[in-house]
């Protein structure tokens, strides 16, 4: 069966508002917040 257990409206939104702050962020220069640290053993 099909399962997308986080999905919702609310989630969504939250979501399309995450991407786009970290997408400014990152384009004033600031570090954005869902920023992944590819050296990291683990995420």
């Amino acid at each position: 069966t099909p399962h997308a257990a986080w999905y919702s409206e609310d989630a969504r939104e939250e979501l399309n508002r995450s991407a786009a702050a970290d997408v400014a962020a990152v384009l004033t220069g600031e570090v954005p917040d869902g920023r992944v640290d590819p050296n990291a053993d683990w995420l």
